[in-house]
């Protein structure tokens, strides 16, 4: 195996690559286990709309499930936090549709989004959104004063997640919630898939565990209160579009259109629900190296 360039969390050599894939080289860190990924660009930032895969834009629009995921997510986080009237943020708002569902059921709801393209299309005309980084977003803010921080489907595709989490728990106010959702390498169908799973994709960047998560966490004074592997109802054109775009790997095959009516649950437990309090009553600097 190669050695890779420094873990981009721990800084200590060596990190070995694990795979390519799509042209991209994976790294394991054998001193803090971390999985990652490096690339010439990161399409996060560099793609435009019609470079998104047909999966992607389907994944971003409105869908006839999503009230339903939208809302088993709320009654998920109501077991940690009330959330009526509360002060909250979307991290990644990717469409909006999350914040939009909030906020006509009784939440305070903001969203960010950092890639022009997406904020462009769908969030430029509301007010409750802008186009900012979670370091942007806390440089123009009060720290201390938020109730909840979501960061839903998004900490992956960030290189060092450890900045986030620091971010996150800046923002928040003592006793306030993190929940974050993310691809758990360390599940077993992570594991059984090898390279082929379908999260190491192009967009994503840094893959973590449920114990990796908790530690960085901890760091900067967040404490684990709740972990899910929640389910999530999926349209049957939608996961034959992903199949096609994230598995084999082509854009060729477009879905038929009746099959978006056809909804079902999913769930192969590789993506973790955790939710964190923010425990201490201070800012965290954190970690600032480059």
């Amino acid at each position: 195996m190669d050695v890779a360039t420094k873990c981009p969390l721990c800084a200590i050599k060596p990190a070995h690559k694990i795979f390519d894939k799509g042209g991209i080289s994976y790294y394991r860190c054998l001193t803090c286990n971390f999985v990652f990924s490096q690339a010439e660009r990161n399409p996060n930032f560099t793609s435009t709309i019609d470079d998104y895969q047909p999966s992607y834009l389907q994944y971003l629009d409105i869908s006839i499930e999503d009230d339903r995921n939208h809302a088993a997510l709320l009654k998920w986080i109501k077991r940690f936090h009330s959330v009526e009237g509360k002060q909250l943020l979307d991290v990644g708002a990717g469409s909006g549709k999350l914040v939009r569902f909030l906020r006509t059921n009784g939440v305070d709801a903001h969203g960010i989004e950092p890639a022009a393209p997406l904020f462009a299309k769908f969030l430029a005309s509301e007010s409750w959104f802008s186009q900012k980084t979670i370091e942007e977003f806390e440089n123009v803010s009060t720290r201390g004063a938020l109730d909840i921080v979501l960061a839903c489907d998004v900490i992956e595709h960030v290189d060092r997640p450890d900045i986030l989490l620091q971010k996150a728990s800046n923002l928040l106010r003592h006793g306030g919630l993190l929940l974050v959702s993310t691809p758990d390498v360390g599940s077993i169908f992570a594991r059984l898939s090898g390279k082929r799973w379908h999260y190491y994709n192009e967009y994503h960047l840094s893959y973590l565990t449920r114990t990796s998560i908790g530690q960085l966490a901890k760091k900067v004074g967040l404490r684990e209160v709740g972990f899910a592997r929640l389910p999530r109802l999926k349209s049957v054109g939608y996961l034959f579009q992903y199949l096609m775009n994230f598995v084999l790997g082509t854009e060729r095959i477009s879905t038929p259109q009746w099959l978006n009516k056809i909804v079902i649950p999913v769930n192969l437990f590789d993506t973790m629900y955790v939710a964190f309090e923010k425990t201490s009553y201070e800012s965290v600097s954190g970690p600032t190296r480059s």
